[in-house]
């Protein structure tokens, strides 16, 4: 569950570890969750959101359905409520994933790297965390901190 995951994440980002959640995060609340886990544990995230053309999830899941030696609950159906319910998320860099690997990583890499500059630029951090409500904040978990 998405408590359990921000929980998880929580008590790493406690101990200094780094984290990535990689779940679909359709529901602003559970987003809300995320940033409050960065805010209290002091960490930056970034967030990314992974979108691709609907012909290119179909195609992909039928790939899937056809492997008999992968395990998945994904169908057509699942995508098509999936994306019928996702609630906006204007903060979240938006990766298309009908792109190659290496294109789509190298954007995610590019956007963890701006996030981390703005992170970094003298006075952003005291007032991106401090005494602001952290639903309003362009961040979210999605990428670690070097180091935390």
């Amino acid at each position: 569950t998405y408590a359990e995951l921000t929980h998880r994440a929580g008590r790493l980002l406690e101990l200094g570890e780094s984290v990535i959640l990689d779940a679909s995060f359709s529901a602003a609340a559970h987003r809300h969750a995320a940033r409050e886990v960065a805010r209290e544990t002091a960490s930056w995230c970034t967030e990314l959101t992974c979108r691709a053309e609907p012909e290119v999830v179909e195609a992909r899941l039928g790939r899937r359905a056809a492997d008999v030696g992968e395990v998945s609950d994904a169908t057509v159906e699942v995508a098509e409520a999936m994306r019928a319910r996702f609630e906006p998320w204007p903060e979240a860099t938006v990766l298309d994933t009908s792109a190659p690997v290496d294109e789509v990583l190298a954007a995610a890499s590019a956007a963890i790297e701006a996030n981390l500059a703005e992170v970094l630029s003298p006075g952003t951090a005291e007032t991106r965390w401090v005494g602001s409500d952290p639903a309003e904040q362009p961040v979210d978990v999605a990428a670690p901190e070097p180091g935390r």
